[in-house]
């Protein structure tokens, strides 16, 4: 499935998952040119996965590869991964849902991470970030996060959510 609708900017993966780096660092990332990186992207097997690759923090997006894109809102960062939607004009909508409903969905998994940059970049594990088609650039909240994942599903629309929030 590919998303485009033009209020959101929509990273579309082609079949692999998609990693998150620090944007001052995701030149180490050589996805397929170095098969050791493309194969522990594949290789994952939780929604989000948290490696160390080269000395570097690593977030791999896994299961299947939806269409993603990041919204922010207050001091949360909303990394959305879209399973279906029935009109895709309506994602603004089930956005507002999914902050005020996500406290209340089961908490899918948990993870921290601690960084020293919050400007990060999402793309398709496949690629470098040279080579990568399409990016989404993205601020954590904080350089010490907690993600917690998240399903949210109603009969049109169905979503895997990773939120990003200061760890307390």
């Amino acid at each position: 499935m590919t998303l485009k609708n033009k209020q959101i900017a929509w990273l579309n993966s082609e079949g692999g998952p998609l990693v998150m780096l620090s944007a001052a660092q995701a030149g180490i990332w050589k996805g397929a040119l170095n098969s050791n990186h493309y194969d522990l992207a594949c290789d994952v097997e939780d929604y989000l996965s948290v490696l160390n690759v080269e000395n570097q923090l690593i977030i791999v997006l896994g299961d299947e590869p939806l269409p993603t894109c990041s919204l922010s809102s207050g001091e949360h960062l909303f990394i959305i991964r879209c399973y279906w939607i029935d009109d895709e004009e309506n994602f603004c909508n089930y956005f507002e849902k999914i902050k005020e409903q996500y406290t209340n969905l089961e908490l899918l998994e948990k993870k921290l991470i601690e960084t020293n940059d919050t400007k990060w970049v999402v793309f398709d594990s496949a690629y470098t970030i040279f080579d990568s088609k399409e990016k989404i650039n993205v601020i954590l909240p904080d350089s010490q996060c907690e993600i917690s994942t998240y399903k949210y599903e109603e009969e049109k629309a169905s979503f895997l959510i990773h939120v990003f929030a200061s760890k307390e």
